[in-house]
Parts: C-alpha cells; sequence; structure tokens
C-alpha cells in the first residue's frame, strides 16, 4: 500500500499492526496502525484514527482538539507554538 505524507511525497507500507492501543491523558485508543519510515517521528496518528473520534473541535490558534471517546470529554492540546511570519 502506498501512503501520502504531508509533503506529497508517497512512501510504501508493507505491514500493518492491528488493534494496537495507546494512551493519550490517560486514555486508551486502539486502532490500526501503518508502519512506513518516518525518520525522527515517533508516530503519527492520520484521517483512520480520527475519523474513529466522531466529531471534533479543532482551535488552532490555541493548538487544542477536543471530542468526545466513550462518553468522555478529552482534550488534547499541542507543546509549543509555532511563529507566524507576516
Amino acid at each position: 500500500m502506498q501512503v501520502a505524507i504531508a509533503n506529497g511525497q508517497q512512501l510504501i507500507c508493507s505491514n500493518i499492526c492491528k488493534g494496537p492501543s495507546c494512551s493519550l491523558l490517560g486514555q486508551q485508543f486502539a486502532t490500526n496502525v501503518l508502519l512506513v519510515p518516518l525518520g525522527s517521528c515517533e508516530m503519527v496518528r492520520g484521517v483512520q484514527w480520527l475519523s474513529t473520534l466522531g466529531p471534533i473541535l479543532w482551535d488552532f490558534e490555541e493548538l487544542k482538539m477536543e471530542f468526545i471517546y466513550k462518553g468522555k470529554r478529552v482534550v488534547l492540546r499541542g507543546v509549543q507554538k509555532l511563529a507566524m511570519n507576516g
């Protein structure tokens, strides 16, 4: 399978891990993971994972996303803001 990454490059994915879980703020999330060489990134969650969350409230200025998962409100926050030029 080919996977498109943010810069438009296509990477080959020949392996998948079905159903591993990861913990974000103490909440366990399970999803399939495609294994592709990403260099310095440990893991990137993509559209397949986001589509399992239902409606998501995004605030890109505050680097925040909020959604309901298993009946609980989950708020994920970025660690730093990017400098804006212009």
